[in-house]
């Protein structure tokens, strides 16, 4: 079979490689509104592509109404073979919106110095990435090219020289004894007391100040609700008055927030009691979501099942999920963690609130990876309520989709596989796809592309591994 090959820089030559092969004769995709209904498809209005263009349905076409009717005013997206004369529709996808589809998840990462990539142009990054962290130098630039933007703070931790260290003792948490509490692995750096109103004051006076000089669309929230690596507890510490006091100073702030706080899981590795914090946010970070750095970056077990259940309750409460897997190894020699990842990450997102942000490392010091394009839709079971419902074989979950692409073009259905044993080899649970996912080099620009006709998947899936499957 044709070996295709995805690289972010060859799309446009290679499109006809991509689609199903009832489709692949003079390829086009094209989307629209449905115009009105024909006897046997209807007329879509692909705008100034090709105007109102006939579109024939025949038996074998696969259509994902993804629980919308096949009707005038309904949008749609259209693959097949044909010209601006009609298309002789393989895949109809419809929507509520207008659009086609996304190309690629929502992903995050760091732009501009120190920690972020500078030597691209702006419309380079925006191809690939939905967030940005950056400073007021650079955030209404790249708002500008379709990148929204996040500003850091910490108000929850500070040492001598930042932007909310002061000599204001309140601002402070203290033990019993009347000592401040620092972190275990770095003793300059001071907890903070939410309950201090001057902190709240200089918070804001900060988030305002970087407002005014730039446009950003949240305020990044580090150490939210945070007592990890602390020397002790404030004095009479209650867990649960200090999330209703973090939600009062967000609430204070006058800004949409991003948290971070989810990585730090409740007892028993439980979801974050932090979560609470969504009353007051936009969303919140996980960190060592799904990869970590260290010998051993493949989350599993009960963090594992945690990861994913976060990742579920932030979308059915309408959140954003930032994922970050913060592996810090080269992505050139991790496509084993990055496709146990990205495989993780696909079985439970939601396309409008899960963001990706991993840290593998490049030449270019951009984090986003290719696979990142491949974006799954029209999942054959609805979205379950915790991962135990994923899970078709002792430790190995699975969720198939009935509509895959790749930077927006469609390549048929796929189902995202995961064996969770850190020990033992499991069986790969399904007969009916015949080719995997394969990554190749390193981040999307750093040469790194995508097969989605690799080899078929093994009968045995090895431990702590992913795997994307197509038909």
């Amino acid at each position: 079979m044709f070996h295709r090959i995805y690289s972010f820089f060859a799309l446009a030559l290679i499109l006809t490689l991509l689609v199903p092969a009832a489709a692949r004769a003079n390829s086009v995709t094209f989307s629209g509104k449905i115009v009105w209904m024909l006897p046997t498809g209807f007329s879509l209005n692909s705008g100034r592509s090709c105007g109102y263009l006939p579109i024939l349905i025949g038996p074998s076409t696969q259509i994902i109404r993804n629980g919308m009717q096949l009707a005038p005013g309904t949008t749609a997206q259209v693959t097949g073979s044909g010209n601006c004369r009609g298309i002789n529709a393989a895949q109809v996808v419809l929507s509520g919106s207008t659009g086609s589809v996304p190309k690629h998840v929502l992903t995050a990462d760091y732009l501009g110095a120190p920690y972020g990539s500078t030597q691209y142009p702006l419309s380079t990054y925006a191809r690939y990435l939905s967030w940005a962290e950056a400073d007021t130098t650079n955030a209404s630039a790249f708002s500008s090219a379709g990148i929204k933007t996040m500003y850091y703070t910490n108000p929850n931790r500070q040492q001598p020289g930042d932007n909310m260290y002061t000599t204001v003792e309140s601002t402070f948490a203290h033990d019993c004894s009347g000592v401040r509490i620092s972190n275990t692995w770095n003793p300059n750096m001071d907890l903070m007391d939410v309950h201090s109103s001057v902190l709240r004051n200089l918070w804001r006076s900060v988030a305002q100040s970087a407002q005014s000089r730039a446009h950003f669309d949240a305020i990044f929230e580090d150490n939210a609700n945070d007592m990890y690596g602390t020397t002790n507890y404030p004095c009479r510490y209650l867990p649960a008055d200090w999330l209703a006091t973090t939600n009062a100073m967000n609430a204070s702030l006058g800004a949409p927030i991003i948290y971070n706080a989810l990585g730090i899981l409740s007892a028993g590795y439980g979801v974050s009691d932090s979560i609470g914090l969504n009353s007051t946010s936009l969303g919140g970070m996980m960190e060592g979501c799904y990869a970590q750095p260290g010998s051993r970056p493949k989350a599993g077990g009960a963090v594992w099942r945690t990861i994913e259940n976060t990742e579920l309750i932030m979308a059915k409460q309408g959140k954003l999920f930032v994922c970050y897997g913060n592996d810090t190894g080269p992505a050139i020699a991790a496509a084993d963690v990055r496709l146990f990842t990205y495989a993780s990450f696909l079985l439970t997102y939601d396309i409008n609130t899960s963001v990706l942000w991993e840290y593998f490392s490049g030449p270019s010091r951009f984090h986003v990876q290719p696979e990142s394009a491949l974006v799954a839709m029209a999942p054959l079971a609805p979205t379950p309520a915790a991962v135990a419902a994923l899970e078709v074989t002792q430790n190995v979950f699975a969720r198939e989709y009935n509509a895959c692409y790749v930077a927006g073009v469609a390549v048929g259905p796929c189902a995202a596989v995961v064996n969770t044993d850190y020990y033992f080899s499991r069986p790969f649970p399904y007969t009916k796809y015949h080719h995997t996912l394969v990554i190749t080099g390193g981040g999307a620009l750093d040469g790194g592309s995508v097969f989605v006709n690799g080899g078929a998947p093994r009968a045995s899936l090895a431990p702590s591994t992913g795997v994307i499957a197509f038909q």
